[in-house]
């Protein structure tokens, strides 16, 4: 029912719920996030095929668009562009992800290129960062417009998926 959403039910991200509904940072306006990792058809060839699933938005991307849908629910427009690599799957992606109250999403994914695997989310009154590699963070800054910055370390155990398994 859930698969591969596990990280939804990380600390990081149940602190991450918290904090906005307590208006931490104000009105939530825009998130960006970039997922990145650095692989090869050698080194990783189910990535790179179309008939395992490969490709950067259906396996790295759906994090982010996944943290997205959390934050501000679904769209209501979507634009994008990617790069199609020689083996027919997406290598690069961009997605611009509106939504109704006027938020803005920015995503970036790649399975060829290594990115900062972070998201950050902004607000009218300050900005939160989730700390790489985001899938599985166990750091989120507070980053109030006033004030100084509040680390939150957030430790599991285990891989998280426990954590999925209790929430269902």
């Amino acid at each position: 029912v859930m698969e591969a959403m596990w990280s939804r039910f990380l600390p990081v991200y149940v602190r991450l719920r918290q904090l906005l509904a307590q208006g931490n940072i104000g009105v939530t306006r825009l998130m960006t996030a970039d997922f990145g990792i650095k692989a090869s058809p050698q080194t990783r060839p189910r990535l790179f095929d179309l008939a395992l699933g490969g490709g950067a938005l259906l396996d790295v991307g759906v994090y982010a668009i996944s943290i997205a849908s959390m934050i501000f629910g679904a769209p209501s427009n979507v634009k994008g562009a990617c790069h199609i690599g020689p083996t027919g799957v997406d290598e690069t992606c961009s997605v611009v992800l509106t939504h109704p109250r006027g938020q803005l999403v920015s995503i970036t994914c790649a399975i060829t290129v290594a990115t900062t695997l972070e998201i950050h989310i902004m607000g009218t009154a300050g900005r939160i960062r989730i700390h790489a590699p985001l899938w599985k963070s166990t750091l989120l800054t507070l980053i109030p417009e006033t004030g100084p910055a509040i680390d939150f370390h957030l430790p599991y155990s285990g891989n998280g998926y426990q954590l999925e398994a209790v929430e269902f």
